[in-house]
């Protein structure tokens, strides 16, 4: 994938409209600025478009998804877009500016970042910590939840299976006392158990339904009885209250004549009718002069001698009219006792036995007419019917127990049957998923430990190639036994092998541990189609060990459509900027120095080699640029060439050499034998060796240099009276021969010197397409 444009609005630190123009020719992107000028926010919008993370805002203790728009901003600006040869891919937020929107929402580009917090998290974590920092790329999720499922089954039949167990021993318990407690009969208490629980006890179920029957209705015939037996009582003992005040009546009506009640009702009501009138003139019987308050007067008089038949009067009501409510009621009784005596006569002659005298008796009370005839016939016989009922209770009360005896017997028969066969097949279900379980779950630590395996492979040599003959090593990825996701790290050292490393590595060696681990992961996941980015992930490193991380890239970036890199740390980017790495395939991105009101600012960054052309080419020129450029170059590289032949130099604590110092330790013999042979690149895009584009002894070049090295310090590095007497033509000469020397030097391909020794004779360029001579300094 060839990157083409990033453009960010109003995300994170982008509070402007950004446009960054990747070269679609490089595969390596290396984004340089100081901390807070933005790099994070580059990679992080990549991160945002691509995957379902939030970049370098996850490693904040407190998440606030608000902040990935920018401050004080509106959330419908906010716009990431990526250009790409395989497409254009945005995000916007949703209408509510709670989720990020993704246009095409499929088919993204694969996306593997790593931040330092990713590195410390590897390294410095607990094994079950370790192994979430490597999930997302050994992704087992889905197996993971299938071990659960299983292990949720299994936890639940062997809660059933208990529950079965529990089952069938309390129902072997109950039937195996039953058994004892009938004599052990039919050999095992199984067998028994099953004859009884076979047995059909229809006959003696309904003989004990009729039994019930009748010794309910009976038993509510009695309670009617007794209903009817307490009114009657009651009724004859009001009736005698009523005769008694009957009697009062009578006697007082005896002894005044003009005592009735018919007059004490008149006086009553012409007494509430006068008191209800407002005025009276006349009597209202005989129209007679009359005065309201005389008329009452004289009726009250009256009133008060009939005191006596009064209360008589109404006591002797009160009487009458109970009494006829309780015989009211007595009937209703009566009428309830005897439906209710029919009904049991009937149920009654349906279950005694034909012969019993009781049929007669029975059939006695049945055929009185009155019901009084009927109430004192059962009379009569209520002894002799209750003694058989009570005959039956007892045979009620005996089928009762035998027919819950076999309910009992015939339920826990069926349940230790039913639980028996359910027992067989949830053991097999819970062997079946135990068995399963293991399977899954060693198949899945299996092919972790493969991959880790793999990949363990592969970081050792990742590692060997940073760090080679420092007697460490023995990577080893493995998952720990007995454990659901525990990852552990060992390492050897020196003569101690399997050890932790984080107990004798240095910090910078664990970083590079950390660092070859990820993309060693992100590598074997890749198929050439990842976009690996490294987030600020090199803090501190020496020149060695940097150099060879360089390589490492280099080697390893065909494994990946694209590598972007954030760093703060200058010493990697001037290994490009000097020529000491393969500069031609990296595309430099310089931020500026970031403000709230202007957002992230960048300028694309060159190499002095590109500089120092620029400068020889431009229409304007500058004489004290291109001597300061030139000057910096040929320093570089004459102390590229000093290492190589181990030149001899004045120590110095710090190592910091001058120009003069630098060229003047290439020695007379050396300089009589330094060439270059740049080679013709095939059809192949390979270096043969066999055809010459050029050689080229350096020793004129050197001598000529030598001649004009007064220019750097005159003109480029210093004020002086001596730098204006020299002229532009010196200066010029002096650019042009440093880029001539620079030329020879330089792969043209990946822009670093010829470093390697892979034939014993010469050095050579990475890709083969320069050769310096010698080797070594001859004697």
């Amino acid at each position: 994938m060839k990157f083409f444009k990033l453009e960010l609005n109003k995300f994170r630190g982008a509070t402007q409209p950004l446009t960054i123009e990747f070269d679609p020719s490089k595969k390596i992107s290396m984004i340089f600025g100081e901390n807070g000028n933005g790099k994070s926010t580059i990679s992080d919008a990549i991160v945002c478009l691509c995957t379902d993370e939030l970049g370098s805002i996850r490693d904040k203790s407190s998440i606030d998804k608000s902040y990935l728009r920018s401050l004080n901003s509106n959330y419908k600006d906010l716009l990431i877009k990526l250009s790409t040869d395989k497409g254009i891919f945005s995000a916007n937020y949703n209408s509510t500016g709670t989720t990020l929107i993704k246009t095409p929402p499929i088919n993204l580009p694969v996306v593997r970042h790593l931040r330092r917090s990713q590195i410390i998290s590897l390294i410095d974590s607990e094994p079950s910590k370790r192994y979430e920092a490597l999930k997302h790329y050994i992704d087992v999720t889905n197996i993971i939840k299938c071990e659960d499922e299983l292990r949720k089954t299994i936890r639940k039949a062997d809660d059933e299976l208990k529950s079965i167990i529990r089952v069938i021993e309390e129902s072997s318990k109950i039937l195996h006392k039953s058994w004892q407690d009938e004599g052990c009969l039919n050999g095992s208490y199984q067998e028994w158990a099953k004859s009884e629980a076979e047995k059909d006890l229809t006959l003696q179920q309904t003989r004990l339904q009729k039994l019930n029957q009748v010794i309910d209705n009976w038993k509510k015939v009695l309670d009617k009885r007794d209903g009817v037996s307490k009114t009657v009582k009651k009724f004859h003992t009001e009736k005698g209250t009523e005769s008694k005040f009957k009697e009062i009546v009578d006697e007082l009506i005896s002894k005044d004549a003009a005592l009735n009640t018919k007059l004490l009702n008149v006086l009553q009501e012409a007494e509430t009718y006068i008191r209800s009138v407002d005025a009276l003139s006349k009597c209202p019987v005989c129209e007679g002069d009359a005065e309201k308050d005389k008329v009452l007067q004289s009726i009250s008089l009256q009133l008060s001698f009939m005191k006596d038949f009064q209360n008589a009067q109404k006591s002797y009501s009160e009487a009458k009219k109970q009494r006829e409510q309780t015989e009211a009621l007595l009937k209703v009784l009566i009428q309830s006792f005897i439906n209710e005596l029919n009904l049991f006569i009937s149920i009654f002659l349906l279950l005694i036995e034909p012969s019993n005298i009781l049929v007669i008796k029975v059939n006695e009370i049945k055929d009185k007419v009155s019901n009084n005839d009927k109430y004192r016939h059962l009379n009569e016989n209520l002894d002799t019917i209750s003694e058989k009922v009570t005959q039956y209770e007892l045979e009620a009360t005996q089928l009762n127990k035998s027919i819950n005896q076999f309910n009992l017997i015939k339920q826990q028969y069926t349940s230790l049957t039913k639980n028996k066969s359910k027992e067989e097949s949830v053991n097999k279900l819970c062997k079946a998923s135990k068995r399963a379980l293991e399977i899954v779950e060693g198949t899945r630590k299996q092919f972790i430990d493969h991959e880790l395996e793999s990949i363990s492979s592969d970081v050792e040599g990742l590692y060997q190639k940073i760090h080679p003959d420092e007697n460490l090593g023995g990577i080893k990825l493995f998952l720990k036994t007995n454990a659901k996701n525990s990852l552990e790290l060992n390492a050897d050292f020196y003569s101690a092998t399997s050890i932790a490393p984080q107990s004798v590595y240095s910090e910078s060696h664990l970083d590079t541990l950390g660092i070859c681990i990820f993309i060693a992961l992100a590598k074997k996941y890749s198929e050439g189609t990842t976009i690996l980015i490294l987030d600020d992930v090199v803090m501190s490193v020496d020149e060695n060990h940097l150099d060879r991380f360089i390589d490492l890239l280099h080697d390893e970036v065909s494994n990946f459509a694209h590598i972007l890199i954030t760093t703060h740390y200058r010493p990697w980017k001037d290994r490009y900027r000097f020529s000491r790495a393969p500069s031609h395939h990296v595309h430099f991105i310089e931020l500026r120095k970031w403000e709230l009101n202007r957002g992230i600012r960048y300028q694309n960054g060159k190499i002095d080699i590109q500089e120092l052309k620029l400068a020889l080419d431009s229409d304007e020129f500058d004489r004290q640029r291109i001597s300061n450029l030139a000057g910096t170059i040929l320093e570089n590289i004459l102390d590229f060439l000093s290492v190589r032949y181990q030149c001899k130099l004045p120590r110095k604590p710090r190592n910091d050499y001058q120009l003069k110092e630098l060229i003047d330790c290439l020695s007379a013999r050396l300089q009589k034998t330094m060439k270059v042979q740049h080679l013709l690149k095939g059809v192949d895009g390979k270096y043969t060796g066999d055809i010459l584009v050029r050689e080229q002894e350096l020793k004129p070049i050197i001598d000529s240099l030598k001649q004009l090295n007064p220019v750097r310090n005159q003109v480029g590095a210093h004020f002086n009276f001596d730098g204006s007497l020299i002229s532009d033509s010196d200066v010029e000469e002096f650019g042009n021969k440093v880029f001539e020397l620079a030329e020879l030097l330089v792969c043209p391909d990946l822009g670093n010197f010829p470093e390697k020794n892979r034939s014993g004779s010469y050095f050579e360029t990475r890709t083969g397409s320069i050769r310096l001579f010698p080797l070594i300094e001859p004697n």
